[in-house]
């Protein structure tokens, strides 16, 4: 699968999991995708299912962590504005 469409699965996962957490958002989003991507790869090594690649759970934490970006962006953009 194309590395760039791979990242765009998880952007989703990154920018909307930050929402739901409390307590250190940007890196508990990141370490869940990393988790949660080898998860996926592990059930596909042990089921034959696809290819296990390293790359996919490289490029799925990419991918959250853009998303995650994007989540701290808007959060400074919202403190921006409130004090203005």
């Amino acid at each position: 699968m194309n590395s760039s469409i791979v990242i765009l699965l998880f952007t989703p996962f990154g920018l909307t999991l930050p929402f739901c957490l409390k307590r250190h958002p940007v890196r508990t989003t990141i370490l869940a995708a990393a988790g949660f991507s080898m998860m996926i790869e592990l059930v596909q090594f042990v089921f034959c299912l696809g290819l296990c690649e390293t790359d996919d759970v490289i490029f799925n934490t990419l991918g959250a962590a853009l998303g995650t970006l994007a989540f701290v962006i808007q959060q400074q953009m919202t403190k921006y504005r409130r004090a203005r």
